[in-house]
């Protein structure tokens, strides 16, 4: 069976699902949205897509947001805090941002940089009291001087040379894989290890710089590295059902690439900053949307998702500041992935139409949710969800 003739037959079954499922509440912003394309499409039309979207089997609850010409346009929430259970989403439904966490820190830092608390371009051990083997957290660093070569701008940039997490390794251990700054390969622990030299830098962690330079600054109330007590009965996660462990550190450690709790509202408030640069110098938005690295592997991250062909893999994809950077006929556009067990989040913003959206998702992991609403919502057809493993 091809690949179409499937991905037909799954849109099939969600659409007749969609007919079976409740009626979920609606956002406050329904409207006329307009289309990558140039065509428009209703508000109902897009709840509809979203509804039938939660038919998908594993899947809990979404939000999903669009910005459009500076404003947010369209907001729309539905399903359950948790699977099989009672309590309906809201736009005010906190959910897990698992990497959409990074983007967000990017900016923290691109303001950090504006302030002058910190250069771009200047090895990070520079910034420490003691050599960076002497921490705990780096001494597996010791032996490779090619740490001292690391950058912030590397770090969101993804070309550190770490791993994605350490624990991945065979021996857990932290690694330097290739030269820094040679080429991309997507790293938790370079955000990690920004975060530690930023929070050293400041004295502050990284829940209060976010609120100070992110969160306050850009109306996101609803926003926080760590889970607070306000969330309790709005987390569209199920915390009873989180190992002991884990459960203490969504409290307890705030971490820049990975446990950022937000709202699609929230999210969209900072896909705007992004969009238009506010609260960042004119050169240094710009910094942020000038590609860093090329990307030519057949996969972001991971072994997920199918084999790419030829012509797709080396492809116009690259990463900037925070974001990957998508070419294509419509023109550039900027999107992050965040998706852990348990979520499926996307962000993208098209700078020639300005227009950005941002899905948030509970449920089954990599259940499919991204690509069959993105290209309805609208018209998002360029995407790289092939090589993002959605």
């Amino acid at each position: 069976m091809t690949r179409q003739r499937r991905l037909m037959q799954t849109a099939l079954l969600f659409l007749s699902l969609s007919i079976l499922a409740p009626p979920y509440p609606m956002a406050q912003t329904v409207e006329r949205i307009k289309c990558l394309d140039g065509g428009l499409v209703s508000g109902s039309a897009l709840n509809s897509v979203l509804d039938s979207a939660l038919a998908i089997p594993g899947m809990a609850a979404a939000e999903v947001a669009v910005v459009q010409d500076g404003r947010i346009a369209y907001d729309h929430a539905g399903g359950f805090l948790t699977a099989g259970g009672q309590v309906r989403v809201s736009p005010r439904t906190v959910f897990r941002a698992a990497s959409l966490s990074k983007p967000v820190f990017a900016y923290l830092v691109l303001r950090l940089a504006d302030e002058a608390v910190l250069d771009l371009d200047r090895p990070l051990y520079q910034y420490l009291s003691r050599p960076l083997s002497e921490y705990p957290n780096y001494a597996d660093l010791a032996a490779d001087p090619r740490c001292r070569a690391l950058t912030a701008r590397m770090a969101l940039a993804h070309t550190t040379g770490f791993p994605n997490w350490r624990w991945q390794s065979r021996d857990r251990r932290l690694k330097i894989l290739f030269d820094p700054g040679t080429r991309f390969s997507y790293s938790g622990e370079g955000y990690l290890y920004l975060q530690f030299v930023v929070e050293s830098l400041t004295g502050k962690g990284l829940d209060e710089l976010a609120s100070e330079k992110v969160f306050i600054p850009l109306g996101m109330e609803q926003s926080s590295y760590l889970w607070l007590p306000r969330f309790e009965g709005r987390t569209a996660l199920d915390l009873a059902g989180l190992p002991q462990e884990f459960r203490d550190k969504i409290r307890t450690e705030a971490n820049a690439a990975g446990s950022l709790f937000t709202t699609a509202t929230d999210y969209a408030r900072f896909l705007q900053a992004a969009m238009e640069g506010k609260f960042l110098q004119q050169d240094t938005h710009a910094g942020m949307l000038r590609q860093q690295i090329a990307i030519s592997a057949p996969r972001l991250f991971g072994a997920r998702g199918p084999a790419i062909p030829e012509e797709v893999r080396h492809g116009s994809l690259a990463w900037a500041l925070g974001w990957g950077i998508i070419r294509s006929a419509i023109g550039t556009a900027y999107f992050h992935v965040g998706a852990e067990p348990g979520c499926e989040n996307y962000a993208a913003y098209f700078v020639g139409q300005k227009t950005g959206y941002v899905l948030l998702s509970s449920g089954g992991e990599f259940n499919g949710v991204t690509r069959y609403i993105a290209p309805r919502l609208i018209g998002d057809g360029v995407s790289p969800f092939d090589r993002l493993g959605y």
